[in-house]
């Protein structure tokens, strides 16, 4: 009778209903903005930066994160990140509360750490939503209208800061297959797996033809000799180097396939470190042909400046 009566609440709409709101109720009371119990030390100022959502990829965290940023420097408040006690796709499961995950992509943004702060006194937690003022990857912010995106670029490029060996790797990586004085186009494009979705409200991606005419067009316009390609998707490589052949190069990754369904499992440390170094690639390159979509945003804002860049702007999905 009681195995019948967990079935019945199981499969009663009103029940998961009830459920799904304490829930909800419950990570609203956990993300709320507050000030920390903390400890004795009165020394500084400090501002945690939190997440809500879980399943969410690297740059998203990151943008989310430079938001914070901005709103700790504002209050004259000490940024810390944490994605050490809160689930995030980077952190195994048996690490929470040990590790921070933010720790294996970046420096913290003012070289604080949890750790540092543990008995501080003045301390906020910051919220665990998004806000509402931060980078984004609408057209209006990549064509820098009202200077929003070089403002965000110069709290980027003080805040965020790759893991010196990520750089170096991607760097040494980069002049390998880069000839001094050689010019590269970069391009951003999402996969299959991506495309398949058509999340509401997420930026609708060209097509993969679409991205190779601009990039013969910039090539030809600018007499770039390579085009690098930044995608998670082995099809997508295919393409490119059925149509660029030796002047495409790629970053030494695992790529997925999305026909097969092998290597599909993203959200690793270590697929995180090698979408990082792609990135960093991406943003060294001279000029950029890319789809509205976080990458491109990251790269972007990592830049010293692209001599030329062309996003492809089509709406967000409905």
């Amino acid at each position: 009778m009681l195995n019948g009566c967990k079935k019945l609440l199981k499969n009663n709409p009103l029940t998961k209903k009830l459920i799904l709101t304490l829930y909800v109720k419950k990570w609203d009371r956990v993300f709320k903005e507050k000030k920390c119990r903390g400890g004795k030390d009165r020394e500084g100022s400090y501002y945690v930066i939190r997440r809500r959502a879980g399943n969410v990829g690297l740059f998203s965290l990151v943008v989310t994160a430079l938001a914070h940023m901005k709103i700790a420097e504002e209050q004259g408040r000490i940024p810390v990140v944490d994605l050490q006690n809160y689930k995030n796709l980077y952190l195994p499961e048996d690490k929470i509360g040990t590790e921070n995950a933010w720790e294996y992509f970046f420096e913290q943004p003012c070289n604080t750490t949890l750790f540092d702060i543990k008995n501080k006194k003045d301390v906020l937690l910051s919220s665990g939503e998004i806000p509402q003022h931060r980078p984004s990857d609408t057209g209006a912010f990549f064509r820098n209208e009202n200077g929003e995106f070089e403002a965000w670029r110069a709290l980027f490029q003080k805040y965020i800061r790759p893991r010196t060996e990520i750089v170096q790797e991607a760097d040494a990586e980069y002049a390998r297959k880069v000839a001094p004085n050689e010019k590269v186009v970069g391009v951003c494009c999402r996969g299959a797996k991506y495309r398949a979705l058509r999340q509401k409200n997420h930026p609708i991606q060209p097509e993969v033809d679409e991205l190779i005419a601009k990039v013969k067009e910039t090539m030809a316009e600018f007499g770039a000799g390579k085009v690098y390609l930044s995608t998670e998707d082995a099809a997508i490589v295919e393409q490119f180097r059925a149509e660029f052949q030796d002047a495409l190069f790629v970053a030494d990754r695992e790529y997925m396939d999305f026909v097969k369904q092998t290597n599909v499992k993203s959200g690793t440390v270590y697929n995180g470190v090698q979408y990082l170094k792609q990135i960093i690639m991406l943003s060294k390159c001279d000029f950029l042909v890319s789809a509205r979509c976080s990458g491109a945003l990251g790269a972007s804002l990592m830049s010293k400046g692209y001599a030329y860049t062309y996003y492809f702007d089509k709406g967000d999905y409905q």
